[in-house]
């Protein structure tokens, strides 16, 4: 397995990344397009990056434009703390990685799969919606709704005030330019396991702590307009697999399915049951390690065997 460090652009904007290839490159190679989620970093997935390439995959793990990351939208850095990523752009740094991939010797350009999960799981749908020449989709814990995951996410009064946060955000951009910033935890909402799962993270990606992050209204405000299940029924004849928890709060267990039922056949819905979801996040070398959870990827990876074999 060799890992390089590369670099493509999106409307743009530089996008930093890091390819992984295996060993044996002599013939054209399926290829996997990670998109982790809202606040990941290209780092998070590199285990499983590395796992897949020693299956003969190319693998490409990058930073969002605006992310914690090192990818800057605009050219901008962020204010330090905030995190500008507007899920349009998002959806054009995957189609991106994807044409960038159709470009490199090392790639059969006809076999290119996006691997999106939590925020990523929604960007996959919109940008394979987008390039008919994505071979194939996974989606775990993907957003077909953002106004309705939103609602399902918050108690009523809750998301009363969160909307009320937007529309005075609206009038404040119009008048002065500029976004009042929210605590990410009010945008992505977590129950307390959730929660400890983020704290654990952070140790080992500390651009990813969750409490020392912000998100601006105008993120949240193009959130409550993206809805990929209006365009997922485009993706078929080309397989999607869908995959849900049943105790998620940040990604409500209703979410997936529902953004399952628009999607067109050849489909796959599966659902972590609540006895393997605690493991998600904890004591796991994500940078080393593609364990996820061994039910999850035993799913994922199986699934894109049978789809699209490295060789």
């Amino acid at each position: 397995m060799k890992q390089q460090s590369v670099r493509f652009y999106a409307e743009g904007d530089e996008i930093v990344a890091t390819l992984f290839l295996p060993e044996d490159t002599k013939e054209r190679r399926p290829a996997v397009v990670f998109a982790p989620g809202y606040i990941a970093v290209k780092e998070m997935v590199y285990g499983s990056a590395k796992d897949l390439a020693k299956e003969g995959y190319v693998a490409l793990a990058f930073d969002y434009r605006g992310g914690p990351g090192e990818s800057l939208y605009r050219g901008k850095p962020n204010p330090p703390g905030v995190v500008t990523l507007f899920p349009d752009a998002a959806v054009w740094d995957l189609r991106s990685a994807f044409r960038y991939l159709q470009s490199r010797e090392e790639v059969n350009p006809e076999r290119i799969c996006f691997f999106g999960s939590s925020a990523g799981g929604a960007y996959v749908v919109a940008a394979a919606a987008a390039e008919p020449g994505v071979a194939a989709v996974i989606s775990e814990g993907g957003i077909g709704n953002g106004y309705r995951w939103a609602r399902m996410a918050r108690t009523p009064w809750q998301f009363r005030s969160y909307l009320k946060k937007i529309e005075e955000d609206k009038a404040r951009r119009a008048a002065t330019g500029k976004s009042q910033t929210i605590p990410n935890n009010e945008f992505m909402v977590f129950n307390p396991d959730e929660t400890q799962a983020w704290v654990n993270i952070a140790k080992q990606f500390p651009k990813m702590a969750q409490h020392a992050l912000s998100t601006p209204l105008e993120v949240c405000e193009r959130w409550l307009e993206f809805k990929p299940e209006d365009v997922v029924a485009r993706i078929a004849p080309r397989p999607i697999l869908f995959i849900g928890e049943e105790t998620s709060d940040l990604v409500p267990p209703e979410e997936v399915p529902l953004f399952y039922e628009r999607a067109a056949q050849p489909k796959k819905l599966v659902m972590a049951p609540a006895a393997i979801v605690p493991s998600r996040y904890n004591k796991f070398d994500w940078a080393n390690e593609g364990r996820y959870i061994p039910w999850m990827w035993n799913h994922m990876a199986g699934w894109l065997r049978e789809h699209l074999p490295a060789r």
